[in-house]
């Protein structure tokens, strides 16, 4: 890092309009100076200090960075030599923001520039970009087009490398690729490029040693790096790597599924019978904790039934108590035939310690005669189960992807081409 330079010769008369005192920082490469208190442009170097424009105007508000300031930004000094206002309107709705005038010796002119409070480091740049549609491509980054419209100065103060009036218009054009931010502006005798680089007020405010905390920024800038795009590439990672372990533990679970038949027994039952109630015969149940299915199966026929079930443990009477409805109806109507409800159902009880176990069944039906199926598998492999485990896991990703969604949509509201 260079050393600071020394502060600038300053060179200082009277304005030849209403004879305030006026300076130049940089003389030889000033061209003009706006006097603060009139507004007249004065040419800085012609040695009588020529009165270029003469007219009066009210100093809007104070410029935030004071002209004569000097602070250290990119580990250099630059002292604030002049400060713009510059207008656009945009369906009638008129937008300002505030452009300051930056010097260094070694390094030249820079520019920072502050809307809604939200500021971007700007300086010309030293190659084209080249076009791709709408869009334009500058050192391998490709460039979104945001803005376009006529912006025109409205008020101007201190010194200036160019002929800087009150009125003068461009043709701005901004294209984007956070957090930098690409410029074009056309007038009528040229077109400049600059590039521009999104700025933490806190910093411009540390570099100058401004009073008191910036204020907070209004919405998005255009530049604005959004605060999700560095978690993006972490939170995919972390989501690939809990879906690689989800997708092992289900892989694991169907290789390692017993999917073994324990207890299939059918019964039957008819409308004059008093006692319906069914037990099944003692079976066991294979290994330590696992999951069961049970299944029931009928001969319904435009029917229902419903079955009170008790998986009781035989050396203890522990009882796991469940029920099943079972309905299957059909028919035609205008010409087609149509169905609905099934002739099974099933249910899974999880976590069911191995051993000796047998089945009360009690069947309500308004069928005639039933005739039923119990089955009973353990081990049996439960997919759905993980897929909603894994969707489960999608959801920090489905809220992050929506916050960083949400973050570049407010960003695309102000654009052009959104």
């Amino acid at each position: 890092m260079r050393p600071a330079p020394p502060p600038l010769a300053v060179q200082s008369f009277a304005c030849a309009k209403c004879g305030a005192p006026l300076s130049v920082r940089a003389p030889g490469k000033t061209a003009v100076v706006a006097c603060e208190y009139c507004g007249s442009i004065v040419d800085a170097r012609d040695p009588g200090h020529q009165l270029l424009v003469a007219y009066e105007q009210k100093i809007p508000s104070k410029p935030t960075i004071p002209l004569g300031a000097r602070g250290t930004l990119r580990g250099e000094t630059w002292e604030c030599l002049g400060y713009l206002r510059r207008r656009v309107v945009v369906e009638g709705t008129p937008y300002t923001w505030d452009e300051y005038l930056l010097w260094n010796p070694y390094r030249g002119y820079r520019w920072l520039t502050e809307y809604a409070h939200h500021w971007t480091w700007v300086k010309p740049t030293t190659s084209l970009p080249s076009r791709s549609g709408k869009d334009v491509n500058f050192l391998g980054h490709e460039y979104r087009r945001f803005q376009e419209a006529e912006a025109e100065i409205i008020y101007v103060l201190g010194e200036f490398y160019w002929k800087a009036l009150r009125g003068d218009t461009a043709r701005c054009i901004d294209y984007v690729c956070p957090p930098n931010l690409l410029s074009e502006e056309k007038t009528a005798d040229e077109v400049t490029w600059s590039i521009g680089e999104y700025m933490e007020p806190a910093a411009v405010w540390q570099a100058f040693k401004l009073a008191g905390t910036p204020p907070e920024p209004r919405g998005i800038a255009s530049a604005q790096p959004s605060p999700w795009e560095p978690l993006a590439r972490p939170m995919q990672l972390v989501l690939a790597g809990l879906l690689a372990v989800g997708i092992l533990i289900a892989g694991w679970d169907l290789l390692g599924a017993r999917n073994a038949r324990v207890l299939e027994e059918s019964f039957t039952a008819t409308a004059g019978e008093p006692e319906r109630s069914r037990v099944s015969q003692v079976f066991a149940i294979p290994g330590g904790r696992g999951n069961l299915e049970v299944e029931v199966r009928t001969n319904l026929d435009n029917h229902w039934a419903y079955f009170d079930l008790a998986l009781i443990e035989e050396t203890t009477d522990t009882a796991f108590d469940f029920s099943r409805e079972v309905e299957y109806y059909h028919g035609f109507e205008g010409g087609e035939s149509w169905s609905e409800g099934s002739t099974s159902d099933s249910t899974i009880l999880s976590a069911l310690l191995g051993g000796s176990y047998y089945l009360r069944v009690e069947p309500e039906t308004d069928a005639p005669a039933l005739t039923y199926t119990i089955v009973a598998t353990r081990g049996v492999p439960r997919p759905l189960f993980f897929a909603a485990c894994w969707l489960l896991l999608f959801l920090p990703y489905a809220w992050f992807w929506s916050r960083q969604h949400a973050f570049e949509h407010a960003r695309w509201m102000e654009s052009d081409y959104g």
